[in-house]
């Protein structure tokens, strides 16, 4: 009996980030809306309070939470740029003609 019959070939499955991210796939929406809310709350916050306490310290924590908030944003646009380039592959995989 050959052994390549026992031992099935096995396909590349991709990295842990890629396997993660395809499972997040459909529920990402759910997971994204609430901290995008969240972290804008946290930066409007701190600019409120700022402005109560006439202090610099709030407002730049808000802004600070701002950097996150812009990273989830892009990250969400380029959700599936992000799937096309974790993506297994055994070849280059170029969509164009």
């Amino acid at each position: 009996m050959p052994l390549r019959a026992v031992i099935p070939v096995r396909q590349p499955q991709g990295s842990l980030l890629y396997r993660g991210l395809l499972y997040l796939r459909r529920d990402f929406a759910y997971v994204a809306i609430p901290l995008l809310l969240a972290l804008l709350g946290i930066c409007a916050a701190g600019g409120y309070f700022a402005w109560l306490a006439q202090d610099w310290v709030p407002a730049a924590l808000g802004a600070l939470a701002l950097l996150p908030a812009i990273g989830l944003l892009l990250f969400w646009s380029e959700y599936d740029w992000w799937l096309f380039k974790l993506g297994p592959r055994t070849q280059l995989n170029l969509p164009m003609r």
